[in-house]
């Protein structure tokens, strides 16, 4: 993980008129660019594993997820059965109440994927408004690494900690960090012709990471014995 200040500061800084007597101001300004950029696409994946006992329907999730990044939507999940056989990525969909379109696939005969019938599984909410999954379809028997939950995550403000990979996007991100600043009258550093340019970079970026959905980009695989294991 890298630090979005320690990354982004030299190439926001040294291009930001008057910027050093706002840096509180700035340092918001990057974790907030930051932020927007991994909601809008969704580059910032993580690959949760989990062991799918036998007779257990719920399983909770939220909190095995990295505490660097914030759980924003489920990108994917997989129940996998006998062979490891990984549809495509399909768009994310938002966390939320109530079934999901089912995009948990088992693998079929001769290696080949099977999307389940009807309503696989359902998102909910228990009593304390913990979010758990529902599967529909009950196990009979305890399958090793079977369910795979592959969430979108943004930076939180209290890590303020970005993944390895995304100072690919290092400019990208300056540029919208100065653009912002550029566009805002009574700045010393207001300018519309260079938050024009800077916009045009910034959204180049953004196309570019958009373009990464389907290589299926993680920051970290994380296997986890569901309950303590079995």
């Amino acid at each position: 993980m890298k630090e979005i200040v320690t990354e982004l500061s030299p190439f926001v800084f040294p291009f930001l008129k008057g910027g050093m007597a706002m840096q509180g101001l700035v340092h918001q300004e990057m974790w907030r660019v930051c932020r927007d950029f991994c909601r809008d696409t969704q580059i910032w994946k993580q690959k949760l594993v989990l062991n799918i006992q036998a007779d257990l329907q719920d399983y909770y999730f939220l909190d095995l997820f990295s505490d660097d990044g914030k759980f924003e939507r489920i990108y994917q999940i997989l129940m996998l059965s006998g062979t490891s056989v990984i549809p495509e990525d399909t768009p994310g969909v938002p966390l939320s109440n109530g079934i999901i379109p089912s995009s948990i696939y088992t693998a079929g005969s001769e290696n080949t994927r099977v999307a389940l019938q009807g309503a696989d599984y359902v998102i909910n909410h228990d009593e304390n408004e913990e979010i758990f999954i529902h599967l529909v379809n009950d196990q009979a028997q305890d399958i090793s690494n079977g369910l795979i939950i592959i969430g979108a995550l943004l930076p939180t403000q209290d890590s303020l900690a970005m993944p390895d990979f995304m100072s690919e996007y290092r400019d990208a991100l300056a540029a919208g960090v100065l653009a912002s600043f550029h566009k805002r009258q009574g700045l010393p550093c207001y300018s519309l012709v260079s938050a024009q340019e800077q916009d045009r970079l910034y959204f180049k970026g953004l196309a570019e990471a958009r373009m990464r959905l389907n290589q299926n980009v993680t920051s970290q695989e994380l296997f986890v014995s569901y309950n303590g294991g079995w």
